[in-house]
């Protein structure tokens, strides 16, 4: 019979909830803000440089006024960066995970266990708790710009946003969520006031 590690396999197979997400790029992008933010050691696209920079844009034709304070824009982020595709960065994570779980299974053969079953336990455990740290890195290491549609209250200082996808280099889907209802208000000198100031305008 075989083990219940060895049922189990690599537990990296994610389901995606694929929504209807309209790629949008307008032709007019223009900047409104940009981050510095630090590289995973682990990432397969990581050369030694600690930082890297992500730009955001709004597109300026997709600016749409349904009334007089409500209005609609795109947004973008992009990471300068190099990246891997979906499935590179899946391959990579899933090789990471099958070499740790080889150490983790050598490590247990040196350790005391009442029974086999109780290393098995073991196992699995290491694996449960891998995959929950590192499960979902994949996404990191390919993602390589996200889009948004907002909605802006200009009267009250609110938003909320109507659509998000997440993609790889090549365009593929990764992940996001539809709409959300809950309004957010404005905070001064946060990065949703400088798309607010373009947009509101």
């Amino acid at each position: 019979m075989k083990s219940l590690s060895g049922k189990l396999g690599v537990i990296l197979v994610i389901g995606f909830a694929v929504f209807g997400y309209a790629e949008v790029w307008g032709a007019d992008w223009k900047v409104f803000d940009e981050e510095i933010l630090m590289f995973d050691r682990d990432d397969p696209s990581y050369t030694g440089k600690a930082e890297y920079k992500r730009l955001y844009y709004y597109d300026r034709e997709s600016i749409i006024k349904s009334s007089k304070d409500i209005v609609k824009v795109w947004s973008k982020f992009v990471n300068q960066r190099e990246t891997k595709s979906k499935e590179e960065a899946m391959e990579y994570v899933n090789k990471r995970y099958l070499e740790e779980l080889e150490k983790e299974r050598e490590l247990l053969k040196k350790s005391k266990y009442k029974n086999e079953k109780e290393r098995e336990d073991a196992i699995v455990m290491f694996m449960i708790v891998w995959n929950s740290l590192n499960g979902f890195k994949y996404h990191q290491y390919a993602l390589k710009y996200g889009m948004t549609l907002y909605q802006f209250n200009c009267l009250e200082r609110t938003y909320r946003e109507l659509e998000n996808g997440n993609h790889d280099k090549e365009g593929n889907y990764l992940s996001g969520y539809g709409d959300q209802k809950t309004l957010h208000n404005i905070e001064p000198e946060s990065q949703m006031e400088k798309l607010y100031k373009k947009v509101c305008k």
